[in-house]
C-alpha cells in the first residue's frame, strides 16, 4: 500500500530562496511498502503552481540509499532547481537512513 506525503524547503533553503526571488517548491514523498526486501520511495518536486518539476526514485536498504531514477523536467537557471532538489535530498535521507 501506497502512503503519500507532502513537505515544503526547509527553513534556511526557503528563506535564501525567497530573497533571490525564486520560487517557493514542495515535495511529495510517494512511499510503497511491502514490495519485498527493500522499500521503495519516489519524490515529485513541484514548484507553487503545481507544476512537475522533477522526479527522483529511489531504494531504501538497512544502511544506505540506493537512488534508481533522477530527472529534471524544468530546467530555469534563475530558479536553480536540479541543486535546490539535491540539496533537499541529502538531509531528507540523512534522516531517513538515521531513522531505520
Amino acid at each position: 500500500m501506497a502512503k503519500t506525503e507532502l513537505q515544503a524547503e526547509g527553513g534556511a533553503e526557503k528563506f535564501a530562496n525567497m530573497l533571490k526571488k525564486r520560487k517557493p517548491v514542495f515535495f511529495e514523498i510517494l512511499v510503497e511498502k511491502d514490495l519485498g526486501e527493500y522499500a521503495a520511495e519516489t519524490i515529485k518536486m513541484f514548484d507553487d503552481e503545481g507544476v512537475q518539476v522533477g522526479k527522483l526514485t529511489y531504494a531504501v536498504k538497512v544502511d544506505a540509499i540506493h537512488v534508481t531514477h533522477f530527472h529534471i523536467d524544468i530546467w530555469e537557471e534563475k530558479q536553480d532547481y536540479p541543486q535546490r532538489f539535491v540539496k533537499w535530498f541529502e538531509r531528507y535521507s540523512k534522516k531517513k537512513i538515521s531513522v531505520n
